[in-house]
């Protein structure tokens, strides 16, 4: 999920892939997903359409990213993966103190706040 945010909101150089691509793909991830349940039926044409279009041009991705950003898709998806996580890291409780469980725990943070 993390992931997903990333691909609409990282800088290419720094990310190490292409932005954009899963909605170049035709992937309709959670950020998105969450948009079109609460974006206008104007705005649900608009993203079908870029969806669909190939390629996908640098006007059209930023206007859905706004579209994402406006309707709080990222935030969203943000929650849902902290949650995931916070579950995860409480189902490590009943295990004793471990530098491997250290290592789940650091490493479930880590994917909750990367940038890149």
């Amino acid at each position: 999920m993390i992931d997903d945010n990333l691909d609409y909101t990282s800088k290419e150089e720094e990310f190490g892939k292409k932005i954009g691509i899963d909605l170049q793909d035709g992937k309709i991830t959670l950020p998105l997903i969450y948009t079109l349940s609460r974006c206008s039926e104007e705005e649900t044409d608009f993203i079908r359409r870029t969806v669909e279009s190939e390629p996908i041009s640098k006007e059209d991705f930023f206007r859905v990213v706004e579209m994402i950003e406006r309707y709080q898709g990222l935030r969203y998806t943000w929650e849902k993966a902290k949650g995931c996580i916070d579950r995860a890291k409480k189902n490590l409780q009943p295990f004793p103190n471990s530098r491997e469980k250290g290592a789940l725990q650091a490493l479930a943070d880590y994917v909750l706040e990367r940038r890149l």
